[in-house]
């Protein structure tokens, strides 16, 4: 008998739980959908390393900002996106191995962005793709 209350309580506290991600995920999409996306959490391949941060619009460019030391880099105004793909093994040791990695081409150079799928959309739509 006791197996069964058990039971019957983790079940509903994992269909709550639940329920809660998937409402906050949703009320966090329409607002990014009725507001415009304005900040997206992101990870950053910059001088060889994954660094934390988020990705948002700033004045007339796209802005970063490193998640820790809250330094902000304005990213290219030619940067356009090439593809976007799933993570390597390699790559997967530093970022989620469920973000995709979106490869961005610019002049000076190539740019690799790694976000979530439920932000894949509304970050390139940042990027203007």
């Amino acid at each position: 008998m006791n197996d069964m209350i058990e039971l019957a309580l983790f079940a509903t506290t994992a269909a709550v739980a639940g329920w809660l991600i998937r409402r906050k995920q949703q009320q966090r999409s329409d607002r990014i959908t009725t507001e415009g996306p304005t900040e997206i959490a992101c990870m950053l391949k910059r001088q060889g390393r994954w660094r934390p941060g988020k990705l948002s619009i700033g004045t007339d460019s796209l802005v970063w900002e490193q998640a820790l030391s809250k330094q902000m880099v304005k990213l290219l105004t030619d940067l356009r996106c090439v593809e976007f793909r799933r993570p390597t093994a390699r790559e997967m040791l530093a970022i989620n191995p469920g973000s995709r990695v979106v490869e961005c081409k610019s002049l000076q150079g190539n740019l690799l962005i790694a976000v979530m799928p439920d932000d894949l959309a509304h970050a390139l739509r940042l990027m203007g793709k």
